[in-house]
């Protein structure tokens, strides 16, 4: 260990510090860089949490994410699907028979509900429309508008018209998420359904009440397929 009298203290001064300032800095960089990256970690970590749930929601939501290792959640190609002609001649071993009556069947799915059938529509929500939601991952979420309403299916020559005329009020029905109600509505300018917020599909059940007091029960699967289109837009 080097001491100094008060004689050469200045002298003394002039031999440590040219040894002791790169042997300290050398011995405290690991430290403030190791501290730097910690800190800048817990600084960024409610962000990159906020990431990874944005990317789970998003496979959970049937979506894809691309990244340079390939597609994670990639969705199905539907090309792949066997393509069917209308017109198509169908061979015998394919040519439906009567003990498998499923014209029959057919028919029967048409004519019970009167012709009446739920169908939907999904478009983009704007998120300066979802902050409102009480939903803490809202943000983080796709949120969609969701168009539910009944319409009515008539033969091709015109010999069976759906009841769609003749709806007194319907009553649907979405499940828990929306607080296990029921909503009750009548047509209005020939429309009758619902509409509501969505990130995901759900089952709709719907019962129709005809003017003769008649009940119909219909359902319909909430699907977000179409999803795959507007994220093929953005």
């Amino acid at each position: 260990m080097t001491t100094c009298s008060s004689i050469e203290t200045s002298q003394c001064i002039i031999e440590f510090l040219p040894l002791s300032i790169p042997d300290t800095v050398n011995a405290i960089t690991p430290i403030l860089l190791g501290g730097a990256i910690i800190f800048i970690f817990f600084k960024c970590l409610p962000k990159i949490q906020k990431l990874l749930d944005a990317i789970v929601n998003r496979i959970n939501e049937g979506s894809s994410i691309n990244t340079p290792l390939g597609s994670i959640g990639q969705s199905p190609n539907l090309q792949e699907l066997k393509k069917v002609s209308p017109e198509a001649q169908i061979s015998n071993e394919n040519t439906v028979t009567d003990s498998e009556n499923w014209t029959d069947k057919r028919r029967e799915l048409y004519e019970k509900p009167k012709g009446l059938f739920l169908a939907h529509i999904i478009e983009p929500l704007p998120k300066s429309k979802t902050s409102s939601f009480n939903d803490p991952a809202a943000e983080d979420r796709k949120w969609y508008d969701a168009f539910i309403y009944i319409i009515g299916h008539d033969s091709r020559d015109g010999s069976k018209k759906s009841a769609l005329q003749d709806i007194e009020h319907a009553e649907f029905f979405l499940g828990p998420q929306w607080g296990n109600k029921i909503f009750k509505e009548e047509p209005k300018n020939g429309l009758i359904g619902i509409s509501t917020a969505a990130y995901g599909p759900f089952l709709c059940l719907c019962r129709v009440t005809l003017k003769n007091k008649e009940v119909i029960e219909l359902s319909h699967y909430v699907d977000f397929e179409m999803r795959q289109i507007f994220d093929k837009r953005t």
